[in-house]
């Protein structure tokens, strides 16, 4: 995403919606499922995220993912791997804001 960001400050907006493309494309398909491009994204489904979760919240047991985030709380990335629908949501919106940006860019 750093990339699209580079490319979205330079006005570039076709090559950072290029990108983006690699790994979220709403236009090839209308299932939401299949709009994901990475593997990872494609195997997380709502539903099994949310029960995940609140199977991690069941007290006395161990959880190596809140175990890595409190030892290391200023590693985005360590806080971040166990949220991986945060990594899709930021996705989204970079996207919208570079549809946006680039809509604005004839209406200015």
């Amino acid at each position: 995403m750093a990339l699209t960001d580079e490319l979205l400050e330079q006005k570039q907006f076709d090559k950072a919606l290029e990108i983006c493309h690699f790994i979220f494309s709403p236009m090839d398909n209308r299932d939401p499922s299949k709009c994901w491009k990475f593997r990872l994204f494609q195997e997380i489904m709502a539903k099994d995220y949310l029960d995940n979760f609140f199977q991690s919240l069941i007290p006395n047991q161990g959880n190596s993912q809140i175990t890595g985030r409190r030892n290391n709380p200023f590693a985005p990335h360590v806080v971040a791997r166990s949220r991986t629908v945060a990594y899709m949501k930021a996705t989204v919106m970079k996207y919208i804001q570079i549809l946006i940006d680039y809509g604005h860019q004839y209406f200015r």
